[in-house]
C-alpha cells in the first residue's frame, strides 16, 4: 500500500500543475485567496476561491494558485535550506541519544511537508500541526547546547 501511494504522487503533482498554470498568473492571486472561509462569506473575487478548490486540495496546487511559480520556488528553497541546516547540524551532534531525537524531529518535519505537498494543504495551515512543528524545529537547532 505504501509503495502504491508513492507511485501515485507524480500523477498528483502533474495534474495540479496542468490545472493551475493556465489558470493562475506567474505571481499567483495572493495568499489566502483559496481559504475555505473566503468561499463561505462570498467575498471571493471572480469566483477564485471556488476555482482554487476544483481538482483537489494539495499543497502544490495551493502554493501555485496563491503564490504562483515564484512563490512556489521560494517556498521549497526555504524548506530546502532548513533541511540542509538540519543535516549539517545532525553531523555535528556527538551524543547518540540527542542524535536520535534530532533524526526523529527531522523525520517529523519531512513527513509534515510531504503530506502538505502531495496529500492535503491543511497540514501547514493548522495551528495544531504548526505549533509542534516549529517548537520541535527550534529544539532541534538548540541540540548542540543541550548536553
Amino acid at each position: 500500500m505504501f509503495v502504491r501511494v508513492f507511485n501515485h504522487l507524480p500523477d498528483v503533482f502533474i495534474k495540479d500543475m496542468q490545472f493551475v498554470i493556465p489558470n493562475a498568473p506567474i505571481l499567483g492571486f495572493g495568499t489566502g485567496i483559496s481559504a475555505q472561509g473566503l468561499q463561505e462569506i462570498g467575498q471571493s473575487k471572480e469566483g477564485l476561491a471556488e476555482l482554487a478548490h476544483q481538482g483537489g486540495e494539495t499543497g502544490v496546487k495551493r502554493l501555485l494558485f496563491e503564490l504562483g511559480i515564484v512563490g512556489f520556488v521560494v517556498f521549497y528553497v526555504f524548506w530546502g535550506r532548513i533541511f540542509f541546516h538540519i543535516r549539517r547540524l545532525l553531523r555535528t551532534v556527538t551524543d547518540s541519544q540527542l542524535k536520535f531525537v534530532g533524526v526523529a524531529i527531522a523525520l517529523f518535519a519531512f513527513l509534515v511537508l510531504l503530506r502538505f505537498t502531495f496529500v492535503h494543504h491543511q497540514a501547514l495551515g493548522d495551528y495544531a500541526v504548526l505549533t509542534p512543528l516549529w517548537f520541535f524545529l527550534g529544539t532541534l537547532f538548540k541540540l548542540k547546547e543541550l548536553r
